[in-house]
């Protein structure tokens, strides 16, 4: 008879057995869970070496599975020049460690159609995990990314569905019609680049899309839109809009908000803290961003976006950045092909303040520069800029046209900027040759003719307002712009002006009486915009977002009340008529008769 102890023993013996297979099979990437095997080439479609399976159709797909793949100076897998069908699942990719800091690719996909790459570990890649480029109809789905990066250039319908990225991103460079849905993202973001508007409008990204927890919102194609500290999420996504109106909104920890191929911008009053970048603007056109703050504590560079400023404009003409602060990151503020922006009234602190490449007639004017490590302004082949009554400090500055195609003052009297030294004021007048001082220093420096002997107070007013609802009512708003702020001007010199819709046309004129009120027509989302100008002429722009619900039910009772009385008094007083009339008609149809 078997002892009761020692079956015991075997049954413990065997869970233990079975435990250790199972989880041999469920651990993501166990080495033990796949077979070693080369790199993996395919040129013109066809049959290679380490595909298990399949026919190369549409139903039969040719099968790359269950392979561990260390690349050695080359991709783990790639597939060019093919339009026969693919599936490669199951499949762990990482780097040999003597590679893993070389420019190879996990999985690389070129000039090539129906692929599908399916529950894959790819990790460490220092380029990119999975690389597709001139690629049509390609499926990525339930894969693991790890310290990598998605990258597709130039493909065309795109599924990208269900994939865990950690410490990774997805970058679309020239790419139409990607469909992104539930996605799950730790940090990073969804980057898009290109070269037309087909490029950023043509996609689907659901808010199933996550990063760090929160939604990506996508929008496209639009003639009005309104971001506020209601719509959270981790990356914001505007594409071939008009009218887009951004207030009161607080980024903390997002992959940034970004602005492609739109016009009439305001963003007015955000926050942003550690984002990476916070704004990038594409090719957009009128914009105009004031009252915020932008706040980074890293200066490193990322991966990419290679350089990722605070406030990003590339393509951008028309533009206005008015009393923000930018503190952190490699550059506060870069411009890149850009024309006709102005930087006024801000305070500026990064590893360099501005910096611009290949852009033209900008002025940047009345800001303080803070610690810039390595420049405060830095101009890079540009053409027509206008930089005085700056405050740059002991910072150095840059002009790779020397001076000979901008300007670094404003001439005389009105001078140039503040270099944080003190030099000689003696003498005065345009050649600084008539004994007296005129707060402007003796000699040039740098190229600024006429250095400022004082830090510039800038004279740009500030404008602020609180906005609530009327008491007893829920479409009348009241309005307070008693906040306002000039460093010259008292408040009550101060004008203010209201756009009740934020559709850009001013609804009142100039006054200085700072309260109005003003009574909407009917419910839903409005942005009020501010005006405040000074007695010089100079002026700023804020936004508030306002919701109307609609009139009070009671409201709504009494005119259903008011119609019903109507409604029975006028059929009372027909019903009357009526029966006056026939009694009448009565009357006169009866035979008289003879009276005795």
């Amino acid at each position: 008879m078997r002892s009761p102890r020692r079956g015991m023993g075997v049954i413990v013996l065997s869970i233990v057995l079975l435990s250790a297979v199972t989880m041999l099979i469920e651990i993501p990437g166990g080495e033990a869970a796949y077979v070693t095997h080369s790199p993996i080439l395919i040129n013109y479609g066809g049959w290679a070496d380490g595909i298990t399976g399949g026919s190369g159709t549409e139903l039969d797909p040719y099968v790359i599975e269950g392979w561990q793949i260390d690349h050695f100076g080359q991709s783990s897998i790639d597939i060019q020049n093919s339009d026969a069908h693919y599936l490669i699942r199951n499949v762990y990719v990482r780097p040999s460690p003597d590679y893993q800091y070389l420019d190879f690719y996990g999985i690389h996909v070129e000039d090539s159609s129906n692929v599908t790459i399916e529950n894959c570990l790819i990790e460490n890649n220092d380029a990119s995990g999975i690389m597709a480029y001139n690629s049509r109809n390609i499926r990525i789905s339930d894969n693991q990314l790890s310290d990598n990066t998605l990258y597709l250039g130039a493909c065309r319908d795109v599924s990208v569905d269900g994939n865990q990225f950690n410490s990774s991103s997805t970058r679309l460079l020239g790419s139409n019609t990607v469909n992104l849905s539930n996605n799950i993202i730790d940090s990073g973001g969804i980057f898009m680049d290109g070269y037309c508007v087909e490029d950023f409008s043509t996609h689907t990204i659901a808010a199933t899309n996550t990063i760090g927890g929160k939604p990506v919102l996508y929008f496209k194609n639009q003639s009005s839109v309104v971001i506020d500290d209601n719509m959270v999420g981790g990356e914001v996504i505007i594409a071939n809009c008009s009218g887009v109106r951004i207030a009161d909104l607080n980024m903390t920890n997002m992959s940034g908000l970004f602005m492609n191929y739109c016009d009439d911008i305001i963003v007015s009053d955000v926050e942003a803290f550690e984002n990476h970048p916070a704004f990038v603007f594409l090719h957009a056109s009128n914009v105009t961003i004031t009252n915020c703050s932008f706040m980074q504590t890293s200066w490193e560079k990322d991966l990419l976006l290679y350089n990722p400023a605070a406030i990003f404009m590339q393509g951008v003409t028309d533009a206005t950045i008015v009393s923000c602060l930018v503190s952190g990151g490699n550059d506060g503020i870069e411009l890149t092909g850009s024309a006709n922006v102005t930087v006024i009234s801000c305070n500026l602190i990064g590893y360099r303040g501005i910096s611009c490449y290949w852009s033209t007639n900008t002025t940047i004017l009345g800001n303080d520069f803070g610690r810039c490590p390595e420049r405060a302004v830095n101009l890079n082949d540009c053409v027509g800029f206008e930089v005085y009554h700056n405050n740059i400090g002991f910072n150095s500055i840059w002009d790779s046209r020397g001076g000979t195609n901008n300007s670094w003052d404003n001439g005389y009297p009105a001078g140039g900027n503040y270099w944080g030294f003190k030099g000689y004021d003696n003498y005065s007048g345009p050649n600084q040759d008539i004994p007296g001082s005129d707060g402007i220093c003796d000699s040039m420096y740098w190229f600024d003719q006429y250095p400022l002997m004082e830090p510039y107070v800038y004279p740009h007013p500030r404008a602020a307002f609180t906005i609530a609802s009327v008491a007893n009512s829920t479409n009348t708003y009241a309005v307070d712009a008693s906040g306002c702020w000039d460093p010259s001007d008292p408040l009550s010199l101060l004008e203010v002006r209201w756009d009740w819709n934020g559709d850009g046309k001013w609804d009142t004129p100039w006054s200085t009486n700072k309260m109005a009120e003003h009574r909407y027509s009917r419910p839903g989302n409005y942005t009020v915009a501010l005006e405040v100008r000074n007695s010089q002429g100079l002026s700023s722009i804020t936004l508030k977002n306002v919701i109307v619900k609609g009139v009070l039910w009671t409201t709504y009772l009494v005119y259903a009340l008011a119609i019903v009385i109507i409604l029975a008094a006028t059929l009372l007083f027909l019903y009357r008529r009526g029966r006056k009339r026939k009694l009448d008609i009565t009357d006169a149809s009866e035979p008289k008769v003879p009276a005795g």
